[in-house]
């Protein structure tokens, strides 16, 4: 009689499904951490230019300020200049 020889080949092939099936898992959960670990590092880096936003604008509200104190002082000093010099030349008279 027929004796049926394709066992073998069904059993390559059982074999063969259960690797990629263990192949597709592994390369589905690589992919998972991957994306995992790229959304961790964007959300750090919109955190780093966030937290840089706010301190250049910290930064320059500081700058603003120094510079209008600047300016009232750099005016009190050309007056203190001026009452001096008025000073002086009527002492010297």
């Amino acid at each position: 009689g027929y004796e049926f020889q394709s066992g073998g080949v069904v059993d390559m092939l059982e074999r063969l499904k259960d690797q990629f099936g263990a192949k597709k898992y592994e390369l589905e959960r690589e992919e998972m951490n991957s994306k995992h670990a790229f959304q961790q590092m964007f959300q750090q880096l919109e955190d780093n230019i966030e937290n840089a936003e706010h301190e250049i604008s910290k930064k320059e509200e500081k700058l603003g300020e120094t510079k209008q104190y600047k300016a009232e002082h750099e005016g009190d000093r050309a007056t203190t200049v001026a009452d001096k010099a008025e000073d002086e030349k009527y002492l010297s008279e």
